[in-house]
């Protein structure tokens, strides 16, 4: 799922979760939203696959660093819309 805060906070925050903690690049990149108007648009349809993939791989990665908490795509997804000021950690 997809909502304008959760755009505001990739297009806050991409350049910093598009790398692995030793700076390699991620396969799978968060793309700025265009975000033009009030509300999300069918032009930035483009942005939320690569969201989509994201948090899937990032809740693969929190499963290897975490086994125990069973993290979910929407598990990382609820931490980011909760994360208005963009300081969630890298990983």
């Amino acid at each position: 799922m997809v909502t304008s805060k959760i755009a505001r906070w990739v297009n806050l925050t991409y350049p910093k979760h598009n790398n692995l903690p030793g700076g390699a690049p991620r396969i799978n990149q968060l793309q700025k939203f265009k975000f033009g108007h009030t509300s999300l648009q069918r032009n930035d349809f483009e942005s939320y696959l690569p969201w989509v993939k994201w948090c899937r791989d990032q809740a693969d990665m929190l499963n290897k660093i975490q086994p125990m908490v069973k993290w979910r795509p929407r598990d990382v997804e609820m931490a980011c819309f909760t994360d208005e000021k963009g300081i969630l950690p890298q990983i």
